[in-house]
């Protein structure tokens, strides 16, 4: 939601929308307080009715000059001029009020409404423009709960002014008078308006094609044209006739709310009277927020059976409840519910309509509401002539929205079953949604890509503003417990016997510009990967019209219990699920082009889900915290460590470096892949720095080259190290030579077994993140973590900054296709100034908790074999070359190996 207010533009006219729902309400509420402290009975139920029709009218009158203007010229300067008009306005609205002319007062209702009428579809519609599909749930349920508190603020305000200033006043004139200073506040929040709409941004221009013939509005040509257009449109037709009897209802509920009041209560205080009813507005901004929430980049359609439950039940609640209090809660509630319904069916009309229609189909949203608001109106005022109760007029309206709920649950039970699913698979789930502004709403969409789990498909519908129909195959579909859950849902079976039925119903289904979804894989993925796609959707295609191929991208439940990964895997208890659409393919695109397809949406999913995963210091801690007994890392020098010691040698090195470093960014480290390889690393990354392992092997020249470009000072090393580097020909003294050298041998002699014992019950007793807080130095996913140096084979070596999110993404990635089990060890033997060394055998164990068992010199086959034997290897890494020494070396028995699962070779 946050991201919103960041597009340019948005806030003023957030702005703008509290300021507009202010003016419009404040004149009406002002008449409306006068005529319940001057009439009652019949004559307060219809002046209220006719008050607000004069509101109502000019939606109906303008309905296609409003969405002509709305359509032909840029959004934001049709909202300056109406912003301008509304100026002039009401500077004659208070010329009324100090005149004590209430008649003339009441008529400019009128010209407020023509203001608002022409104001309202291009107010509407540049939401869209503004925040795109993808917020446009989130943008509406805002839009929505600022009215809404505007309704709820002006309504009291307004009355507390009002209940101050009239006094003894007790005509409609007197009154209006008194309350003249009301005037100036709608006349400044014009102004405020009018200015702050000089800031929208809108980069539609004037479609000077467009014509107006005011002979095809008389004959209503352009209203039959309009509203055709809105038919044609199911999704929009239907979601504005649920607008529309919703609004309708509510319009008689204010129109009878106040006579109700008196009737049952005995009061008269316009305030309490008024505040009431902002009850409601509060709970539809609570509504609305909830909305917002629960929709997260797509449109929960489910929750609109719900709301029209609970508006029903709320009416007839009503009309029980005789305190102030419970009238007050019961409304709140039927706001709520008013805001779960009203919110997703306004961006369903956004949603689905093309940018280009929007403001005829807004402009004729309004006119169907507002005529049926109109209707309502006039209903009132003839019950109210004809004497009938204030509280037979709200069973009415309550029985009118039971027979809307009963008709929303009959056209959209899925709708209601699969919100009630996503409610409970949310609780252990976070789903984020990607490309919704891709999905085509006017044509059929075969929606093809992976298929890792089998909640695949509640992730999918989750994700997708329309029903999907699934294509599941016939043993499946044929269990008796599924069947029928399969046939409510329009699920559509296929088997190898029979095909042709199922593409036949899947062509059938894209031409009614249906959504079907499959699998194009045939099976659940065993490894998490993307498989061979099968050319059988291929055949649907050949006889579908005005469809097209959507891709996507499901990330995050190969981890899941309803997939193939291993059991350890399924322990990792992910939340983050990720639901990415591609742009539309043709219909006839080929199995090879869509799965190239996903296979881009997989690299960005993966890009944007790297930003979450946080720094590698902070990872590796919460990770190993949580397996404190488990074997962390051991190499061949006898140094075996489990999580708990690893980590209370790690924090204790980091605690004497610190003084060592506290200049310095960039680091240097020359150590071998040991237990004090991966330490030393860790310790510095901890502190919040760079780590920069350099290659020994690369030559003096290109080492002292690596040290200038990356600005190094100081560097991290072995004494024994260096001196073995020495014996096999690395002499790299001169290099030291320029550095201040850091060696561990001297830092372990500050490190005393007291500290080490207390820090040792720290990391035990304490929880993750307050050793995180003193401990590990905050860093972004953004900061560069480490920079790695080429050999220099081909030149100068090349620097390459790799941030935490760049080791962390490759990580994550890396682990989902290795599908570690928990009996599982690496071999780490690569250098660790190696891409594949420092990443793979180095970080990854640490990160992900994998024992790893190190040797430094990765050469050495028999000593790499003793280590795999010792510690039952599973995992190994390395080159083809270092695979070869293996295969020469004469001490190195078959039987060493004997318990790697995987070998993988790469990275020369």
């Amino acid at each position: 939601m946050k991201e919103i207010f960041k597009i340019k533009g948005f806030t003023p006219y957030i702005i703008i929308i509290f300021l507009n729902s202010m003016t419009d309400l404040g004149h009406k509420i002002i008449l409306q307080n006068t005529v319940f402290k001057v009439y009652s009975g019949a004559e307060l139920i219809v002046y209220t009715a006719i008050l607000n029709a004069l509101i109502l009218i000019p939606f109906i009158l303008l309905f296609s000059p409003s969405g002509y203007l709305s359509d032909k010229y840029p959004k934001k300067n049709v909202i300056v001029y109406s912003a301008f008009s509304a100026i002039i306005i009401t500077l004659f609205i208070y010329l009324a009020y100090i005149m004590g002319w209430f008649w003339v007062a009441f008529g400019l209702t009128f010209l407020l409404g023509i203001q608002a009428s022409i104001y309202s579809p291009a107010k509407y519609g540049l939401i869209k423009e503004m925040v795109g599909n993808n917020g446009l749930t989130s943008a509406n349920g805002i839009v929505q709960a600022v009215s809404i508190f505007a309704i709820l603020f002006g309504a009291l305000i307004y009355s507390v002014f009002f209940e101050q200033l009239i006094g003894d006043a007790s005509s409609k004139e007197s009154i209006l008078m008194a309350i003249a200073p009301l005037g100036i506040v709608l006349i400044v929040s014009s102004i405020i308006e009018f200015l702050l709409s000089r800031k929208l941004q809108s980069s539609v221009e004037t479609k000077e094609y467009m014509h107006f013939s005011t002979q095809k509005y008389k004959n209503l040509t352009y209203l039959n044209r309009n509203i055709g257009i809105i038919r044609k449109n199911q999704t929009v037709w239907l979601s504005i006739i649920g607008l529309s009897i919703f609004w309708g209802i509510s319009q008689l509920v204010v129109a009878v709310f106040g006579d109700f009041l008196k009737s049952t209560t005995g009061i008269t205080d316009t305030v309490i009277a008024q505040g009431l009813l902002s009850i409601s507005g509060l709970g539809m901004v609570v509504g609305s927020l909830i909305v917002s929430k629960v929709s997260k980049n797509y449109i929960e359609i489910g929750v609109i059976p719900l709301g029209a439950i609970g508006v029903a039940g709320s009416l007839f609640a009503i009309t029980m409840m005789q305190s102030v209090f419970m009238i007050g809660l019961v409304f709140f509630l039927y706001g709520i519910f008013a805001g779960l319904f009203i919110v997703p069916l306004n961006a369903l009309i956004q949603f689905s309509t093309p940018q280009k229609m929007m403001g005829k189909v807004l402009a004729g949203n309004n006119f169907i509401q507002y005529l049926f608001m109109f209707s309502f109106l006039v209903l009132t005022a003839l019950f109210g002539y004809f004497n009938l109760s204030s509280s037979s007029l709200f069973y009415l309206s309550a029985i009118i929205a039971s027979f809307g709920a009963i008709y929303t649950i009959y056209f959209m039970p899925q709708s209601l079953i699969r919100f009630m699913l996503k409610s409970f698979i949310r609780l252990r789930y976070d789903i984020s949604v990607e490309g919704l502004e891709h999905i085509k709403t006017n044509k059929g969409v075969l929606l093809l890509g992976n298929h890792i789990s089998f909640l695949d498909w509640a992730m999918l519908q989750m994700a997708y503003p329309k029903q999907i129909r699934f294509v599941i195959d016939r043993s499946y579909y044929e269990l008796w417990y599924f069947k029928p859950i399969f046939k409510f849902f329009n699920a559509i079976s296929i088997s190898p016997t029979r095909s042709k039925e199922a593409i036949k119903a899947i062509t059938d289904a894209l031409n009614a510009n249906d959504t079907v979804a499959l699998f194009p894989e045939g099976h659940l993925s065993r490894n998490g990967q993307l498989g061979t796609f099968q050319k059988g959707f291929e055949l649907s295609a050949i006889g579908a019209r005005n469809a097209v191929i959507i891709p996507f991208y499901l990330r995050g439940l190969w981890e899941s219990n309803f997939s193939h990964a291993s059991n350890r895997l399924k322990k990792k208890n992910l939340k983050d699920i990720g639901v990415s659409f591609g742009e539309p393919l043709t219909i006839q695109s080929k199995a090879h082009e869509v799965k190239e397809a996903v296979f881009r949406l997989s690299i960005g999913s993966w890009q944007n889900y790297s930003h979450r995963l946080g720094t590698l210091q902070s990872s590796w801690l919460k990770s190993a915290k949580a397996n404190l007994r488990k074997l962390s890392f051991a190499d061949s020098t006898g140094v075996k460590l489990d999580n708990g010691k690893f980590i209370t040698a790690t924090l204790r090195v980091a605690q004497k470096l610190k003084p060592h470093l506290i200049d310095e960014q960039n680091v240097a480290l020359v150590l071998p892949s040991t237990v004090a390889g991966a330490m030393g690393n860790m310790a510095v990354l901890s502190l919040g720095k760079t780590i920069v392992n350099l290659n020994y092997s690369s030559g003096v020249e290109s080492l002292s080259y690596a040290v200038k470009i990356a600005g190094i000072k100081k560097v991290i090393t072995s004494k024994t190290f260096i001196e073995r580097l020495k014996d096999k020909g690395f002499d790299i003294s001169s290099v030291l030579e320029s550095l201040e050298v850091i060696y561990l041998e001297d830092i372990k002699k500050e490190i005393s077994k007291g500290g080490s014992l207390a820090l040792y019950v720290m990391v035990l007793l304490l929880p993750t993140v307050i050793l995180d807080f003193f401990f590990i130095k905050g860093a972004k996913s953004s900061d560069v973590a480490g920079i790695l140096f080429s050999s220099g084979s081909e030149g100068k070596p090349k620097g390459i900054e790799l941030t935490h999110q760049n080791f962390m993404g490759n990580i994550k990635q890396i682990i989902t296709l290795m599908n570690p089990t928990d009996e599982d060890v690496i071999l780490a033997t690569l250098p660790i100034f190696h891409s594949f060394g420092l990443t793979v055998t180095t970080l990854l164990p640490l990160i992900e908790s994998i024992p790893a068992v190190a040797h430094p010199d990765p050469t050495d086959g028999f000593g790499i074999g003793k280590m795999a034997l010792r510690y039952e290897a599973t995992i190994m890494f390395g080159t083809a070359t270092f695979y070869r020494f293996y295969v020469m070396n004469k001490k190195l028995h078959p039987l060493m190996f004997a318990n790697l699962r995987w070998v993988i070779a790469g990275a020369e």
